[in-house]
């Protein structure tokens, strides 16, 4: 298909957020793209999208769409296009898509794009699982011959899962980039695999499958022992099918040289019982193995294809340094705490053994510190075969660490070397952010690196200790500052089916953890985390959704967990204790003081709030879904949660809600008779703190926003930049690379992980008050923002960029002599509201496609500031 077009292609085509996807099976798919258009003013007014069977059918058809040229009005059509056809398993299907500006110039067609479909139906498996009783940690090995000559195939793909964790070969080459895999799910409702494309690995004559079993969540929670499900499917140019995998006589088992291998206590592997070219053709060492059979006790959870970015290696970290502490033992620093583990380089003699022991710290004698690690050993063990340099690495285990302590091998470090794996769901980039402070950025790199730290299929509370769960307080305590870092569209989109997953058909979350942390396994008995069910956590079931729509404007995705939203709002309207819910038992989790004294947020506050909260997103669900009855109950139900809060919990004597964390949340959901009290009572608490926070996660998440959409930027400045206990400059002080779990840094070992992300959510107030980059809640996935920066004393520049889902939003300032220049990036298709500091709300000036450059006398708004803008609606304007 041409066009006489002089505009740029849309590029950087994604369906559900992914590019290309293989094997999915979503019944609802977003076709999404970019506008790579700088114009001043560009706007796209229309957009055309079609699909079809054969990529040769997009320039003339015949199509199985064609949306035709469809108006991009106030819709999200200019960016995305939503299809909701029915499509059989395994179908392929090609999209283009093309736009037209504000003059009605048409662009040049994208690019080809895809998506395949996986395996829909239970019937489309016909291969069992398998399992080898008896062998620990088994190679799995299947050899076969085509039906066909290579020449023929014209279709050959992959299906393949294993439980716990597996790793796949075909003919000797690993299928596939995932460092770990399968996702971690509730395997007793869903199961997750993976689709290769394998045409170009197959050969003439012999061909090999082989698997590597490895332990993982699955058997660590009791659902049972380990095993494997793999599909082979060639098809021929005749039309005939070559089906391999079916038959579990065909597989062949044998023991591996892993001894042993957790997820929590590490690997043991033996190099001198590897079996070289055991999963490659010509293999001449199978007489000593062994049949498998098919696993009659595996789970019964739905096998679930693609939908989010696997977890893959995204980095490998020099040492920065390395010491002896004693002869024979080695410490090794990376200089960054990170998730994942060590690739070891050594020559030696055959049978030496490497011990390799990780922790985030080190104890005062230079050895690592593991006493923060609880149950889990974090240890690696390596047998060398003695046969010259040798390379390795952990196939089936991971933890969070900074330093490596190397044991058992004498010589010195010139013969070994110890480089850091970095892994993680590899999520895209999204944003960046540096200013003329250095704490500031060793802030964001550090909350960088903990957001990707613990996002491993779900986001969990630490990557270190015997837990790595996916608590949801702390996933949706940091879910707008991760929307910040990367683009979490199809992270979240798993993450959420998990967490949809542990709700009743009451409507009541009650897992705090998805997967539920010990669900039960094969025993099926609910383990008191199962039984959790504190309304501050279990709310992520409707923030994050509502945090996604914001930033992505995704109506597809919101819509899959509306129904879950409506439904535990309708829940908590109907228990006997509305409208003060008593359903928290966590709190405010460590908070300052935690452990030593009384929680000072009353637990009936904190429910009955979230329970506000969720219950007002939820109405503007239902507005969205044009259900006018829901939104109307809603709007009814908030105000009786907003009502009832003031009268239980307001003190008229002060004004405030009786701590930090209440009176944030007052400000945050908007239940406070007297606004302007509560922010004097919160500010006071503070100063009398001397600039100090004492809020635990959840009010930390809330407490800078209220002070700085309130008019008190400037307490919040001193909150964030404070020296000393409590505070993150006190973090950075002691070293942290990565953000803690606790406000002290040092003490209370059994709960003190140096990786933990809930305390990071002050990463998205860098963005948006220091850089001023703001989006609008009535114009979600950026269509309008707002720009709207603070100017602290004693910073000279800040900057941040965001690769939304219209295209590059950039701020920029800094001081120049007496004026602050300002530099705003707007992509097509959106508009931009700029408000310097102190600037009315009613005169802000609105910017269109395009780099702009702005200039301001710094008298002119200090002139305005000392005018004194006092009421808190002003402020709050500002």
């Amino acid at each position: 298909m041409t066009t006489a077009a002089n505009l740029a292609a849309p590029r950087s085509l994604r369906v559900n957020g992914l590019p290309n996807p293989l094997g999915i099976d979503a019944s609802t798919r977003r076709l999404s793209w970019l506008l790579p258009w700088d114009r001043a003013g560009a706007t796209p007014s229309a957009v055309r999208v079609v699909l079809a069977a054969d990529r040769d059918h997009l320039t003339k058809g015949p199509w199985l769409l064609d949306s035709g040229k469809c108006p991009a009005a106030q819709s999200e059509s200019d960016i995305a296009f939503t299809e909701r056809r029915e499509h059989a398993s395994r179908r392929r299907v090609w999209w283009q898509v093309m736009a037209w500006d504000e003059a009605d110039r048409p662009s040049c067609w994208s690019e080809p794009a895809f998506y395949e479909m996986g395996l829909l139906s239970a019937d489309d498996w016909h291969s069992p699982w398998i399992a080898a009783p008896g062998v620990p940690l088994p190679l799995l090995r299947c050899a076969f011959v085509l039906d066909g000559p290579v020449a023929d195939i014209l279709r050959a793909r992959l299906y393949i899962s294993g439980l716990g964790l597996y790793q796949a070969w075909l003919n000797g080459q690993q299928v596939g980039e995932t460092a770990r895999a399968p996702d971690y799910t509730d395997y007793w409702k869903r199961i997750a695999y993976a689709t290769h494309t394998v045409e170009t690995d197959l050969l003439e004559g012999e061909n090999v499958l082989g698997i590597a079993l490895g332990y993982g969540w699955f058997e660590r929670f009791a659902y049972g022992d380990s095993m494997a499900r793999c599909q082979l499917e060639i098809d021929y140019r005749d039309g005939t099918r070559q089906l391999l995998g079916a038959k579990a006589q065909r597989w062949q088992a044998a023991p591996g040289p892993w001894r042993s291998a957790d997820p929590y206590r590490g690997e043991s592997y033996d190099a001198r019982l590897e079996r070289p070219g055991w999963n490659r053709p010509g293999y001449a060492g199978a007489e000593d193995w062994g049949p498998v059979s098919i696993a009659h006790s595996a789970p019964d959870g739905a096998m679930c294809g693609l939908v989010c970015e696997p977890i893959r290696v995204t980095e490998t970290l020099p040492p920065v340094a390395s010491r002896e502490i004693r002869p024979g033992v080695h410490v090794v620093d990376f200089g960054q705490n990170l998730t994942g583990w060590a690739r070891l380089s050594v020559e030696g003699h055959l049978g030496t053994q490497v011990r390799m022991r990780f922790a985030e710290v080190c104890a005062e004698d230079g050895s690592v510190f593991q006493a923060s690690m609880r149950g889990a050993e974090c240890t690696d063990r390596y047998v060398l075969r003695g046969e010259g340099p040798e390379i390795w690495e952990p196939s089936f285990t991971h933890r969070g660490f900074r330093y490596v302590q190397v044991e058992g091998f004498p010589a010195l470090p010139a013969v070994w070397s110890v480089e850091g794996r970095a892994a993680h769901t590899d999520m895209p980039r999204r944003g960046h952010f540096a200013c003329s402070d250095e704490r500031l950025n060793r802030l964001h790199r550090a909350i960088d690196w903990t957001i990707r730290d613990n996002t491993m299929s779900v986001t969990t509370d630490c990557p270190q200790r015997d837990e790595r769960q996916g608590w949801l307080g702390d996933g949706h305590l940091i879910a707008e500052t991760l929307l910040h870092h990367f683009d979490g569209t199809a992270f979240h989109r798993k993450w959420l089916r998990d967490i949809r997953e542990t709700q009743d058909e009451a409507g009541n979350r009650w897992g705090a953890c998805a997967p539920p942390w010990y669900s039960c396994g094969r025993r099926r008995k609910p383990h008191r985390y199962r039984q959790q069910a504190d309304l501050v956590w279990t709310a992520a079931g409707t923030l994050i959704p509502w945090e996604n729509y914001l930033h992505h404007g995704d109506r597809a995705a919101l819509d899959e967990s509306a129904p879950a939203i409506l439904a535990h709002t309708r829940y908590l309207a109907g228990r006997p204790d509305f409208p003060l819910i008593d359903a928290v038992d966590i709190g405010d989790h460590l908070f300052v003081g935690w452990g030593k004294e009384k929680d000072p947020t009353d637990y009936l506050l904190l429910g009955s709030a979230f329970a506000l909260e969720q219950t007002r997103i939820a109405g503007r669900v239902a507005e969205l879904r044009g259900d006018r009855t829901g939104a109307r109950e809603c709007e009814v139900w908030t105000e009786a949660y907003r009502q009832a809060l003031a009268v239980r919990f307001y003190d008229n004597a002060t004004g405030g809600f009786g701590s930090q964390t209440a009176d944030a949340l007052a400000l945050q959901f908007d239940f406070s008779p007297d606004r302007g009290r509560t922010l004097a009572h919160l500010v006071a608490d503070i100063e009398a703190r001397g600039g100090h926070l004492a809020t635990g996660i959840v009010g930390t998440r809330y407490l800078l926003e209220a002070l700085s959409a309130n008019g008190r930027f400037d307490v919040a400045w001193r909150v964030v930049t404070a020296e000393g206990y409590p505070g993150w400059m006190e973090m950075l002080k002691n070293g942290a690379t990565t953000i803690t779990e606790r406000w002290s840094y040092w003490d209370n070992w059994e709960m003190n992980s140096h990786n933990h992300p809930a305390l990071g959510s002050v990463g998205a107030w860098l963005f948006r008050w220091l850089a001023g980059i703001r989006l609008d809640p009535d114009a979600p996935g950026y269509r309008h923002f707002h720009i709207a920066p603070e100017l602290p004393d004693g910073l000279d520049w800040a900057e941040a960029e965001l690769q939304t889902v219209r295209g590059r939003v950039a701020s920029r300032w800094e001081r120049d002599g007496e004026s602050v220049r300002l530099r705003v990036t707007v992509p097509a298709g959106a508009t931009a509201t700029v408000q310097w500091p102190g600037e009315s709300a009613s005169s802000p000036r609105r910017l269109e496609c395009g780099t702009h450059d702005l200039k301001r006398p710094l008298l002119d708004m200090q002139a305005i500031l000392d005018m004194g803008v006092d009421d808190a609606d002003s402020r709050k304007q500002k």
